[in-house]
């Protein structure tokens, strides 16, 4: 448990958190959407801080990063939470249901460690929403810099403008979600904003590589002038930046049938106008190389 950054306190012992786009008001004894933050007696406390579920060596690609350092392998840690409420989630286990699941402290220089072996160029913050264990990345991060440590996040890209500032030197590379553009859908079906992911995108881009994944779900986020408007918007900021079209599968509380391979080729030929680097995820690999 440590004290959060990002927070003012409120009368009656409340605390109102600047870390998202949410700004949650929280009571004495209660957690912010997150569901990792507390105010305890007036102070808003990380109950995550140091804490691990999830980690593991793996390809770089499979962040997805697919334009920095290729071939890679980087130590990749989890902890707990997520500020959004996506009904397709595919780590919902450690994002929201976390409580019971086995929990592990370790020590920063004990992940600084494993960081450097097994071939690992630095550290992943991912698996859940890594900024919602906000202190312990910021802090990780930068003691990774001073070792010559790659840092990487994936991440929905939520954060508020202070918060991401702060943190976005000390982040390499970032994968940041993107998940639609139609404003009411975002809020309803993940609690974001597409704006807010936007404006973070460049903040990114400013002092690093970042690269965009979209998960495409047939009747909900497929329409030819959605995806228009998500390349072309994203192409304002830099025609650069790899998109990565990702296929949906059934998971979490959503039973939808598998995103149409056709969607994905589609989105890729309209996106392909505006950006140099168009990537297909969760498809066969003999179907890869398709045009």
């Amino acid at each position: 448990m440590k004290e959060a950054l990002w927070y003012e306190t409120l009368e009656e012992e409340k605390v109102r958190c600047s870390l998202c786009l949410h700004s949650c008001i929280i009571s004495e004894g209660e957690y912010g959407i997150c569901k990792v933050r507390k105010n305890k007696k007036g102070r808003l406390y990380s109950m995550t801080d140091g804490i691990f579920l999830a980690e593991g060596y793996d390809p770089i690609e499979k962040k997805p990063l697919a334009y920095c350092r290729p071939g890679s392998v980087i130590y990749s840690v989890g902890t707990a939470g997520c500020n959004f409420h996506c009904d397709f989630c595919q780590n919902w286990q450690i994002a929201k249901d976390f409580w019971d699941l086995p929990q592990y402290k370790i020590e920063d220089e004990e992940v600084l460690r494993r960081a450097a072996l097994e071939g690992s160029i630095g550290i992943a913050f991912t698996y859940n929403e890594p900024t919602m264990n906000y202190e312990g990345m910021l802090r990780l991060a930068k003691k990774a810099k001073n070792r010559n440590l790659i840092t990487a996040a994936v991440s929905n890209g939520s954060l508020q403008e202070g918060p991401m500032r702060e943190l976005a030197p000390f982040i390499d590379a970032w994968n940041i979600d993107l998940k639609m553009m139609d404003r009411e859908k975002y809020k309803r079906i993940c609690g974001g904003d597409p704006e807010t992911v936007l404006r973070n995108i460049k903040i990114a881009k400013e002092f690093g590589h970042v690269e965009v994944t979209t998960l495409l779900i047939d009747g909900v986020n497929t329409e030819e002038k959605e995806i228009t408007t998500l390349v072309k918007r994203i192409a304002e900021i830099g025609p650069d930046i790899p998109l990565h079209f990702s296929r949906y599968f059934p998971a979490y509380k959503r039973t939808d049938l598998p995103t149409k391979i056709e969607s994905l080729y589609k989105a890729k030929e309209i996106g392909e106008k505006y950006l140099k680097h168009i990537v297909l995820g969760n498809i066969p690999y003999e179907v890869k190389g398709r045009t």
